[in-house]
């Protein structure tokens, strides 16, 4: 209300220094400190004295953090009041201890208490000074002093509170905070401390509901989220620490406390490449973190990458030796990387220190048996279960032992053992499953995997396990079954979601295996490899643009992952993106350099881009490695043959008709070499041949472009309505169709096919860019601007699809971008004389007459027809030539 008052005073007066400095210092008071500033400054240019001024600016500056500004420019004025030179005295006094400079701090408060002795301010800055030296006792004789001149100021509560949160007296600086809150509410800033008192005091609701409130203020806030998410950990809530930890990144990547909660977030929901990557940055930062180093290392340990491990945490062994489950951790990595006598020694170091434990009796059992002390392993494992018969991981490395010696009588005892310790649980069925499954005993292994389900319906490993045994005997809708009971009985099981999206997929239950790796998705946000799954089913349900939403992010942290290149790669070919995926291919083959599906995967991408040398040298490189490749054979037959060579295909062709000579492939091949060489008859019946064997598309439009060549127009047009009365939805048939009919100048009609076309496939620029012309012919633009523009977004290099738009912008009388776009394309197409005419005509339209004379005089004056070709001579007349 101030604020309002004072803006309207100074609309009236501008020139009143005193209302400038009144509304200086509201402006301080809503801590907004750039317009304070200005404010105060034009006060003093308006006369205002600096004796009332300085002690707002002096405020203004050190919030501002321009504390050498307060120190330089401000003094205490010859005739200033006590109180006043008291408070520029204490701001001072701050500045200096904002920059670390105690002694001098210490100077100023002194110098403003001697000015005035009950100078709230100047208490407080002996307070904190005395903080910042961690002298508590001078602290609480300081805040009592402040206690004593303003008792409910919110400077008192918010010392209050510093002093107690310093001391680790959280209930007392909580108490302190909401004292401060309820006169300050709108210090959100100061309120995060509030919850971080909470969260450290353990009062986890509160800190929650204080913290839901400010971030409906700032939502993107880091340390407001960092904190929530911090809370929700505590609280157990992972999914929503997860997804504060990466707002406050999203908006602070370096924010270090952040990086550590979202890498302890992702190790605990076992996203261990994302916590890996989380938490060496989170150390990187700082390095002394023992906690962060801690949770690297058992992120590394589960990794796989035990040395690694052994490097990050041989540090933490040195300072505490006596730390036994950080020592089982590195004799743990230890044995991971195979150093089973460092992982000895380890243990065997806990073992002194606890001779008592049953479980480190057992792993140096178990390290035994990995050393080839077989018997003595044995022993050790067999006394640990008698000392501890619950002891669930020694029966488990016992069993494991006499599985791998082949002893499975003994490891289907343990395991009945271990049912009869624990019958209400199904893994001791489960495993003597394994055992007997292994023995060969496979009627007697499912029925201990279907008495571990009776035990326990729906156990995942006990699916598992029974399902693999339904797979393997050809009985898939069985597996699927046992594996959709157990996801639903645990519908956040990680791998019961990989294998059941994974079979889904595989019977080509596609919108089913989407919903499964998308919950997989939704329950492992960071981690890479369920999105390459649910992307994989995208491609094959040919939602490309899915696919790559999912995954094109992730190729900046795991560019070098093979599964991901492929599915990008495969994802930007289905969106009509050879060029780029071709940029992904190329690093798969330096990756994979003997992989055939990869250098297959970059032919086809060189196809789309018209690069047909280096399409050939992909397949020719598919030979080397697999000289008898029938695929790239045959697609190196199809490129000869689009290049005319007619001898090179006759010499493959001779290799493929030895290899299979009743292949479709081979017969399309062979009515490809008949097109060559212009037999079109035999090419006719070549095609029907293989028509007969594989209807297909392709083959269809082949037969079709046979015809026509033939001479045999309706024939064509008839083959193609008849392969669309049967196959409505065949996109390649109806887009021939078009074309003929176009040609036959049937403009409606081609109209009718090509808009069904491109409703079908959106994202072919050639059919847009044919729709577009065949609109402009029957005299509708403004419709064919629609398509064309849209084809220009879809393929930006095709000179042909330029040609279109500026014939389309021509016709609408947007001259300028046409003559832009038909000059582009005649560069890229300089000896197309019907685009050369666009050009002309364009530049004819701009008033460009010269330039477009001469362009008509040159293509006329090579003699050769075009379609256009009266047209230019006619406008060539017209322009004077």
């Amino acid at each position: 209300a101030a604020l309002i008052e004072l803006k309207n005073a100074l609309q009236i007066e501008p020139r009143n220094g005193y209302a400038r400095l009144l509304l200086g210092k509201t402006q301080l008071e809503l801590d907004d400190l750039d317009s304070a500033e200005k404010e105060l400054l034009r006060a003093r240019d308006l006369g205002v004295d600096m004796a009332s001024l300085a002690e707002p600016l002096g405020r203004t500056w050190v919030e501002q953090g321009r504390y050498r500004r307060v120190l330089d420019e401000l003094t205490v004025s010859a005739g200033a009041a006590p109180e006043e030179a008291a408070k520029l005295l204490a701001l001072q006094g701050k500045a200096h201890l904002r920059l670390g400079e105690l002694d001098l701090a210490e100077e100023k408060l002194a110098a403003a208490l001697a000015a005035d002795a009950d100078s709230a301010s100047a208490w407080i800055g002996r307070a904190r000074l005395a903080l910042e030296r961690a002298d508590f006792e001078a602290a609480a004789r300081a805040l009592a002093k402040v206690e004593e001149i303003e008792p409910q100021s919110p400077e008192t509560h918010a010392l209050t509170g510093d002093i107690s949160f310093a001391q680790a007296r959280y209930g007392e600086a909580e108490a302190a905070y909401r004292a401060y809150r309820d006169l300050r509410p709108d210090d959100w800033g100061r309120h995060l401390l509030l919850a971080q008192t909470m969260i450290l005091g353990k009062n986890l609701e509160a800190a929650i509901e204080s913290l839901d409130e400010i971030l409906k203020l700032v939502p993107r806030d880091p340390t407001a989220n960092y904190l929530r998410g911090l809370a929700a950990y505590q609280s157990g809530d992972l999914s929503a620490a997860g997804t504060h930890a990466h707002v406050a990144l999203t908006a602070a990547p370096e924010h270090p406390q952040a990086m550590l909660l979202a890498g302890t977030v992702s190790f605990k929901r076992e996203q261990n490449e994302q916590a890996h990557e989380l938490l060496s940055k989170a150390l990187g930062r700082n390095p002394d973190n023992a906690f962060a180093r801690r949770m690297l290392g058992e992120t590394l340990v589960r990794l796989g990458r035990s040395e690694e491990a052994m490097q990050v945490l041989a540090p933490l062994a040195k300072e505490t030796p006596e730390d036994l489950s950080l020592l089982a951790l590195l004799g743990s990595a230890a044995l991971d990387s195979g150093d089973l006598e460092a992982g000895r020694r380890y243990f065997e170091d806990i073992a002194r220190q606890d001779p008592e434990s049953a479980a480190v009796k057992a792993q140096v059992g178990a390290i035994r048996v990995g050393l080839g002390e077989v018997e003595a392993g044995v022993a050790d494992l067999e006394a640990a279960i008698e000392q501890d018969p619950a002891l669930d991981r020694a029966a488990l490395s016992l069993l494991m032992t006499h599985l791998r010696e082949g002893s499975y009588d003994k490891a289907i005892e343990i395991a009945r053992r271990f049912s009869e310790l624990h019958p209400h649980r199904s893994w001791g069925a489960t495993f003597e499953g394994v055992a007997l499954n292994a023995k060969g005993e496979r009627e007697a292994a499912r029925a201990a995997f279907l008495r571990g389900l009776e035990i326990e319906p729906g156990a995942p490993d006990a699916s598992a396990n029974l399902a693999e045994m339904e797979q393997q005997d050809g009985n898939l809708e069985r597996a699927l079954a046992l594996l959709r009971e157990a996801q639903e009985r645990n519908p956040e099981h990680l791998d019961t979601l990989i294998r059941l999206g994974a079979l889904e997929a595989q019977l080509g239950q596609l919108e089913r295996a989407e919903e499964r790796f998308e919950t997989l998705v939704r329950l492992a946000p960071e981690d890479y490899g369920p999105r390459i799954l649910l992307a994989n089913v995208y491609v094959r349900s040919d939602k490309p643009l899915k696919a790559l939403d999912l995954t094109e992010g992730l190729l900046t942290q795991h560019g070098n992952k093979v599964p991901l290149l492929d599915v990008v790669a495969r994802a930007r070919l289905a969106a009509g993106r050879p060029a780029d995926a071709a940029v992904v291919l190329r690093s798969l083959v330096e990756l994979q350099p003997d992989s055939v599906p990869a250098y297959l995967l970059l032919a086809t991408a060189y196809a789309g881009m018209g690069e047909t040398r280096k399409q050939e040298q992909a397949f020719e490189k598919v030979l080397q490695i697999e000289p008898d490749n029938f695929a790239a054979k045959v697609a190196l037959a199809r490129l000869w043959a689009g290049q005319g060579a007619a001898e090179r295909v006759r010499a493959m062709l001779s290799d493929l008709k030895a290899a299979a000579p009743d292949n479709v492939d081979v017969l399309e091949v062979e009515a490809r070499l008949a097109m060559v060489e212009r037999r079109y008859d035999e090419a006719i019946a070549l095609y029907r041949k293989a028509l007969s064997r594989a209807p297909s598309s392709q083959l269809v439009v082949s037969l079709a472009t046979a015809q026509f060549r033939a001479g045999d127009a309706a024939g064509s047009r008839a083959t193609l309505e008849r392969r669309l009365d049967e196959s409505p939805a065949d996109t390649g048939a109806r887009a021939m169709l078009a074309g003929l009919l176009l040609l036959d100048n049937r403009l409606s009609e081609a109209r009718d096919q090509y808009l069904t076309v491109v409703e079908a496939v959106p994202g072919d620029p050639r059919s847009r860019n044919n729709l577009a012309w065949t609109l402009l012919a029957l005299g509708e633009p403004q419709a064919a601007l629609v398509h064309i523009d849209r084809a220009l977004e879809l393929d930006q290099r095709n000179p042909l699809i330029m040609d279109t738009a500026a014939s389309v912008y021509l016709e609408l009388g947007r001259t300028d971008q046409a003559v832009r776009m038909a000059r582009r394309a005649a560069e890229l197409l300089p000896d197309n004389m019907e685009v050369q005419y666009t050009l002309a005509k364009a530049m004819a339209r701009q008033g460009r007459t010269e330039q477009a004379r001469a362009i008509l005089s040159e293509i006329i004056s090579r003699g050769e027809p075009f379609p256009k070709q009266e047209e230019a001579r006619q406008l060539l007349v017209e322009l004077g030539g």
